[in-house]
């Protein structure tokens, strides 16, 4: 699934999400090298980091397949998270 986000200095990022629960999500975003883990706390989305983040849009969509292809690396690396 296709997403995008918002960070608190209002930059937007794309990214596949790679798995998800109720409380984190791991995502692979276009450009970097590692994948970055979401957690819900307090009600709000918090990059690994701390920082705020906004769910801006989640898409399933197959057209976007030259995104996935070059982000197919990541998702395989991505295969044995506990905890989702």
């Amino acid at each position: 699934m296709y997403l995008t986000i918002l960070d608190s200095n209002g930059g937007r990022r794309e990214g596949i999400l790679l798995a998800a629960g109720e409380l984190k999500m791991r995502v692979g975003f276009r450009g970097c090298t590692d994948t970055v883990e979401l957690l819900r706390t307090g009600g709000q989305w918090v990059s690994d980091d701390g920082e705020p983040v906004e769910l801006e849009s989640l898409v399933a969509d197959a057209s976007l397949g030259g995104f996935y292809s070059e982000m197919g690396a990541r998702a395989l690396a991505a295969g044995g998270f506990d905890g989702f």
